[in-house]
């Protein structure tokens, strides 16, 4: 648990999301594969995931500003297929708290 200790004072929201991730990923291994990764593992995966998420989002805001097409757009849920269910997740970092938190809704209708 060394690796968490300090988290409130040093965590980014793209840490916590790709931590997100990654337990649940595992959690789904677990569950249809039965198998479990190692923590070390998930450290190393978090890190590495971490690191190529930060410089894809500098990259492409870069990109955007310097072409000028920086743009925002409303984004909302659609109705899955019939038989289907959509889930949906979602973290939020307080620093200032050095509190985080997370959660999930799953809807078919």
């Amino acid at each position: 648990m060394h690796y968490l200790t300090g988290i409130g004072k040093s965590l980014d929201a793209t840490l916590f999301a790709v931590m997100c991730w990654l337990l649940w990923k595992n959690r789904n291994k677990f569950v249809f594969e039965d198998t479990l990764a190692p923590f070390d593992k998930l450290h190393s995966e978090d890190k590495r995931h971490h690191k190529q998420i930060t410089e894809a989002f500098a990259k492409a805001e870069h990109t955007l500003g310097v072409l000028g097409m920086a743009e925002k757009k409303m984004i909302s849920w659609k109705l899955p297929p019939e038989g289907w269910a959509c889930i949906n997740t979602d973290g939020l970092v307080i620093l200032a708290l050095q509190s985080c938190t997370a959660g999930s809704v799953i809807r078919d209708d």
